[in-house]
């Protein structure tokens, strides 16, 4: 049986002649649709199925976590507060020599706060004894990035090397310190 124009009444197989079956099948009109109805449904279908991959493709990577993800938490080892001795220029320990007074760090969970203790140098004029806090911008391998007010340059970095806490900055200067007693 195949549905006539009108959507209700089906004609039997019977009823047609030859040559309106012979049109019918050659003209692609089976129940009513031409050939480019049927391919436009396709061509809908399949964009449809396209955007629907597209959008999963951009929304599932928001819901995984990578396995080397990096976090703005310092790690636990770091924690705590450090000191480091002055550094001179010399042999001859005296404020004229003294290039980096001694220096406290307390390290928190997600900020490191630092200050200068002791004598300062009288020429250098650029140092105090105000506590200066650092933001984390990522830590991850054991290396904690860190920026805000910091010593030398704009970037500074904290890792642990055995029982001493590497406090270094942009181009290559380190500060090696102890934990506080």
């Amino acid at each position: 049986m195949i549905p006539s124009d009108h959507g209700t009444e089906f004609l039997q197989l019977a009823d047609i002649s030859d040559e309106q079956l012979a049109a019918i099948f050659y003209d692609g009109d089976i129940l009513g649709m031409d050939q480019n109805t049927y391919l436009e449904r396709g061509v809908m279908k399949f964009r449809k199925i396209l955007l629907s991959l597209m959008v999963l493709d951009l929304v599932l990577p928001l819901f995984t976590v990578s396995a080397n993800a990096s976090s703005k938490k310092i790690p636990k080892n770091l924690r705590g507060t450090w000191v480091s001795k002055a550094q001179y220029n010399s042999k001859h320990h005296s404020k004229k020599t003294l290039w980096l007074p001694k220096m406290r760090v307390r390290v928190y969970n997600k900020t490191v706060k630092w200050q200068f203790k002791g004598t300062l140098p009288t020429d250098g004029g650029h140092y105090d004894h105000k506590v200066y806090t650092i933001k984390t911008i990522k830590s991850s391998h054991g290396l904690t990035q860190l920026t805000g007010h910091t010593i030398f340059t704009h970037w500074n970095f904290l890792s642990r090397h055995g029982k001493e806490l590497d406090y270094g900055w942009q181009n290559g200067g380190d500060l090696f310190m102890t934990r506080a007693k």
